[in-house]
């Protein structure tokens, strides 16, 4: 067995849960990297189909390996991160993304707010498909909070939830397929027959952006350069996300800076080559301890719209 093959073997051994066949093939290349080929930089994107669990294990392996390790993109947990000195991890806080896409929103409704008061009572009732994962810290709340600062400076009443009688003022656990059926659920007794349609959809994924447009869609919603559109906006900066902007159909999603982050991806990669301190030469404001590196998040919308 090669040294790949037994690293592999490895790491798979400690999975509470079967990977998928698109985990398995790059936990195989990690371990190839850092064994067979002999890598002197491991750099990841770790994807929404990986735990904490799995991360944990990519962190080990290289640890083992003492193949310094730079993650990017998705957040990772602090915890597992500080538990290899060659680690960082250069990308933006989930927290700062609910900030800036709080702002959007706010901003968005402003220009366009009796344009969405699709049934005339002077308010904006809204779904929000939240991450579970930052519900303890009020994220979702801080956002609405946010949207509702913006427009009260102008006058304009709070939003408020759809279902105003629900204790849980969001919806978590998601995952596409429950928010493709929950946004057609409510479209069912919440819509402009019954005069209490949802005038703006609030995801904290890209991903649950496009299914929650997928289900409007069905209705005659947020159509190809339709004329029936209900605000809808994500998180990520996705492609996918991008183009239903530009079509359209979504109203706007938040990212971290991409050009500002491959920057300080290629300037970090540079200082471990070097042997150098990983983090020299990186902007001191962006700099979180000693091994996170926090890219600002901006905007992205249809340059129209606000």
């Amino acid at each position: 067995m090669s040294r790949s093959d037994f690293l592999y073997s490895s790491f798979l051994s400690h999975f509470q849960h079967q990977p998928t066949s698109c985990q398995e093939d790059l936990l195989r290349k990690v371990a190839g990297f850092v064994s067979d080929d002999d890598a002197d930089i491991l750099v990841v994107n770790m994807t929404d189909n990986f735990s904490n669990d799995e991360t944990d294990h990519i962190v080990n392996i290289a640890k083992k390996a003492e193949v310094p390790l730079v993650f990017f993109g998705r957040p990772i947990d602090k915890s597992i991160l500080d538990k290899y000195t060659g680690s960082v991890y250069i990308g933006g806080e989930y927290q700062s993304a609910q900030g800036v896409q709080g702002e959007m929103i706010g901003k968005y409704l402003l220009n366009n707010y009796e344009l969405f008061d699709v049934n005339d009572d002077g308010k904006i009732s809204y779904v929000i498909y939240a991450d579970k994962n930052y519900i303890s810290e009020n994220g979702y709340q801080h956002n609405v909070e946010k949207i509702n600062r913006i427009l009260s400076v102008e006058g304009k009443p709070a939003i408020e939830y759809y279902a105003p009688d629900d204790n849980v003022k969001y919806y978590t656990d998601n995952n596409t397929l429950e928010v493709y059926n929950s946004m057609k659920d409510i479209l069912l007794d919440y819509n402009e027959n019954n005069n209490n349609m949802v005038e703006l959809v609030i995801a904290e994924r890209d991903e649950w952006a496009l299914c929650a447009l997928e289900a409007l869609n069905s209705y005659g919603y947020n159509e190809v350069r339709g004329t029936k559109i209900i605000p809808l906006f994500g998180i990520g900066g996705t492609i996918a996300a991008q183009n239903a902007i530009n079509g359209g159909m979504m109203a706007g999603t938040v990212s971290p800076d991409s050009d500002y982050m491959a920057k300080q991806i290629e300037k970090v990669c540079r200082n471990i080559l070097k042997k150098k301190d990983k983090l020299e030469g990186v902007d001191e404001e962006i700099v979180d301890g000693k091994n996170r590196i926090t890219i600002p998040f901006i905007a992205y919308y249809a340059r129209n719209s606000m």
